[in-house]
């Protein structure tokens, strides 16, 4: 039982069932009207800015944890699945559809049933193949404008890497990136079946059976996930800088290939919103771990969220 769910992240109101409808401990669910729709139609017609999608990351994994805190996964998760309320600095997400939720405490694993596209490395449902999950949320939130300001498809180009046996259907960016690339888990195809067929039962001798020291494909998603997140630092970075020095022809700051051993810039990277940028990016990629004992717990990545939301958050002047 969420502590208070009227102050969750997980779009769910108990409403005691009254007149012919009421039965005895019987309760209607209801989901308060969304007024920023869903949060996947949103980024695909008008992406949030750096501070709102940091402030949705937070309110994801707030929500998540909630539901940890009571032993629950939620099993299906997706951006499709987030409702935003508010707008501006107001801006929050909240999270729907239980329908697949389900009892499973730390350290338990149990059968994936969730959307593949946001199957973490191991195949199985568990505390921290969540993380894995909101991961790969959050990065599609904050990407977003990125790819449709650019018109990309994916910040990172596959190359020798595009699986060309996978339709990524309608998914973007990063999504998109695992779905398509051979060195990684994900696919879009309906049944999780067919990438257990994909992957020849690897992900049981690598993750499940701890004899087997062969964890060279685990290496290789983790990498390509990290390459990814490295990109979307650069487009962050170098948007902030844009901002701070108009003065500087736009096309010069693209054109730079280490942008953080510029040093007409290394005193930028000393102030808040650049240190946030650094602290998000290296918490992504212990998210992104392909071992779940190395990724931090949802209660872990809360607290840190909720950090950096804090560090980005305008201050009034004084």
């Amino acid at each position: 039982e969420l502590k208070d769910p009227a102050k969750s992240n997980v779009a769910i109101d108990l409403v005691e069932q009254k007149g012919a409808d009421r039965r005895e401990g019987k309760y209607t669910v209801t989901t308060t009207l969304a007024t920023g729709g869903e949060l996947e139609g949103r980024l695909n017609e008008k992406p949030l800015t750096f501070e709102q999608g940091i402030s949705v990351c937070t309110d994801l994994s707030k929500g998540l944890f909630e539901l940890q805190l009571t032993d629950h996964l939620h099993r299906d998760l997706k951006n499709e699945n987030v409702l935003l309320y508010g707008e501006g600095d107001n801006i929050h997400a909240k999270i729907i559809d239980l329908g697949k939720t389900k009892e499973v405490k730390e350290g338990e694993t149990v059968k994936h049933t969730g959307n593949p596209r946001y199957m973490a490395p191991e195949g199985v449902d568990s505390q921290k193949s969540e993380v894995y999950s909101l991961f790969i949320m959050q990065m599609r939130v904050v990407e977003a404008p990125f790819l449709k300001e650019e018109g990309l498809d994916t910040l990172v180009p596959l190359g020798e890497q595009l699986d060309k046996t996978e339709n990524p259907g309608k998914s973007k960016g990063f999504e998109k990136f695992l779905v398509m690339n051979k060195d990684c888990f994900q696919t879009a195809a309906k049944s999780i079946h067919a990438k257990i067929r994909y992957w020849g039962g690897f992900i049981e001798k690598a993750v499940g059976n701890p004899k087997v020291q062969d964890t060279t494909k685990l290496e290789k998603a983790q990498e390509q996930a990290w390459k990814y997140v490295d990109a979307l630092e650069d487009k962050l970075i170098k948007a902030q800088l844009k901002k701070l020095h108009p003065e500087v022809n736009p096309k010069d700051i693209d054109a730079i290939k280490d942008i953080k051993s510029d040093r007409r810039f290394s005193s930028d990277l000393d102030k808040p919103m650049f240190i946030a940028i650094e602290d998000q990016c290296m918490l992504w990629k212990q998210m992104a771990s392909s071992k779940p004992a190395d990724r931090p717990t949802m209660g872990d990545v809360y607290q840190r969220q909720n950090s950096i939301k804090q560090m980005i958050k305008p201050h009034a002047p004084s």
